[in-house]
């Protein structure tokens, strides 16, 4: 597997949810499949699972499968999901006995899965082609195509949402919340017949199983016995694998889908290779692969290398860090702000001769004052600073020495300063932190920025107010001493009339 930091990845699972309500995707109970082992069925097709609720009951536990915005409550709820990763064993159906049910139900029985935990298995998570219908199977005798509304086939809608979970497989086998169920065996091959064709090739000579297994390994998401023959099997050697014909697809025009689709994966593994490439100053030479890297899962992984583009100032590469600067990891978007500053500020003339990159860059800093991340506003201040662009956004300046993070408020004090002239309109502001903050460390910061903007008397007024906090205070300790006293006094008299008595 991938080192810890690159391994987290949608930790809670909103962003498979999303993939799959959007595929119109179907999450199966793991009750529901225990149900039809006993019943000694098959795995179903998609379009054949039951939708709706039992008569008269409308509760989570009566549900056999989800979808939509149900399957995301379950998802980020106490659920469990089991992925299953599994070799075909017919091209027109994975089970056509119900063996490899029974096999998937044992092991869930192995992992001590709940009933009310889900599933996703291909079959029955994504629309599919029916080929048992009679019409399917004598057009593909024939070699020809059935009309494209013919109901074995996916409706136009249905392919829509297959090819888009096929263009995103690899999510949902990276999830942080996939547990991957690996079932390599293959069963009752030699016991078909016709309607069906058996596939022999083993799971790790098949593309699809390769692929999943790859990622699935990366991210360490697999919960099942890794099957021996795959315990050495190296994710980055799965598409060297392919074009030496040792892996293949039982469907051709897979292979460059599943591969363009693994290539996240594949960059994201070779990530120190191409952050030794950027610094010794060849980011040119593995251009393709930085920028699948720049949209790698992992925030890690994203992280890094925009950061190595940033400290050799790959000015060539400013476009492809610019959308990382929207990047839903805080991280990332305060990497980008730093790296793309760092690009801009050391540009050659003749780079830009028009200034156009460096005014966009400058437009882009000026939207990152009002991120929600203290770091990434404070690296705005900090890069307008350094391409002398702070004058112009004094008021943004000045709204963050009211950060409620204290030490983007230091910052806001810092930038400040550099705003020249317009920076005197906000002494007031700086003078109530420094009189009134709670933490000292922006109280001193705000009076170092008063004497920097020359306010002598804003500063003797601080001045004087503390001294006058100064005489109250010992005030306060004289007579607290005083009354401690007294106290002690009348506790003596006290005594003594006791005795007395």
């Amino acid at each position: 597997p991938a080192p810890w930091e690159e391994r987290q990845f949608d930790p809670h699972g909103s962003m498979l949810a999303e993939l799959l309500i959007e595929c119109d995707a179907t999450l199966l109970k793991v009750g529901y499949l225990r149900r039809l082992a006993q019943q000694r069925a098959r795995l179903p097709r998609w379009q054949d699972l039951p939708l709706d609720h039992p008569e008269g009951l409308r509760d989570f536990r009566a549900c056999s499968v989800l979808r939509g915005e149900e399957l995301r409550r379950q998802l980020q709820g106490a659920s469990e999901l089991f992925v299953v990763s599994h070799a075909w064993l017919s091209a027109e159906h994975p089970d056509p006995f119900g063996s490899r049910l029974q096999e998937l139900v044992e092991e869930f029985a192995v992992l001590r899965a709940k009933d009310c935990d889900l599933v996703f298995v291909d079959f029955c998570s994504l629309p599919q082609v029916d080929k048992l219908h009679e019409e399917y199977r004598r057009a593909h005798r024939q070699g020809r195509a059935l009309p494209a509304d013919h109901q074995a086939l996916r409706t136009p809608s249905q392919e829509a949402c297959f090819q888009k979970a096929l263009a995103r497989m690899d999510l949902i086998f990276a999830s942080g919340i996939s547990k991957v169920v690996v079932l390599p065996d293959l069963l009752d091959l030699d016991e078909m017949e016709d309607p069906y064709t058996p596939c022999r090739l083993e799971y790790h000579q098949r593309g699809w199983c390769c692929f999943e297994f790859a990622v699935a390994l990366h991210f360490d998401r697999i919960v099942s016995e890794v099957p021996k023959k795959l315990r050495a099997f190296d994710p980055l050697s799965l598409p060297d694998m392919v074009h030496a014909g040792k892996v293949r697809f039982l469907v051709p025009h897979d292979t460059d889908k599943v591969l363009s689709v693994f290539e996240r994966t594949f960059y994201a593994r070779k990530k120190g290779e191409l952050v030794a490439a950027i610094s010794r100053g060849k980011a040119e030479q593995w251009r393709e692969g930085i920028g699948i890297a720049l949209k790698a899962y992992s925030p890690s992984v994203r992280r890094q290398i925009i950061q190595a583009l940033g400290d050799t100032c790959a000015h060539g590469f400013m476009g492809d860090v610019s959308p990382a600067m929207e990047d839903v990891d805080c991280g990332v978007r305060a990497a980008a702000v730093a790296a793309l500053t760092r690009m801009a500020t050391s540009l050659p003339p003749h780079a830009d001769p028009l200034g156009e990159k460096v005014a966009a860059h400058r437009e882009a800093l000026v939207s990152c004052l009002g991120d929600g991340l203290w770091q990434v506003r404070e690296d705005a201040m900090v890069g307008l600073g350094q391409m002398n662009a702070l004058d112009m956004h004094s008021h943004t300046v000045a709204e963050s020495l009211d950060d409620p993070i204290p030490a983007a408020r230091v910052s806001a004090l810092s930038s400040l300063v550099k705003l020249g002239d317009s920076a005197g309109m906000h002494a007031e502001q700086v003078h109530r932190l420094a009189k009134d903050d709670q933490y000292a460390f922006v109280r001193d910061a705000a009076t170092t920025t008063l004497e920097k903007l020359g306010r002598q008397d804003l500063l003797q007024e601080l001045l004087e107010q503390q001294e006058r906090e100064r005489k109250a205070n010992q005030k306060r300790e004289v007579g607290g001493k005083e009354s401690a006293l007294d106290e002690a006094a009348r506790t003596l008299e006290r005594l003594h009339a006791q005795l007395c008595s």
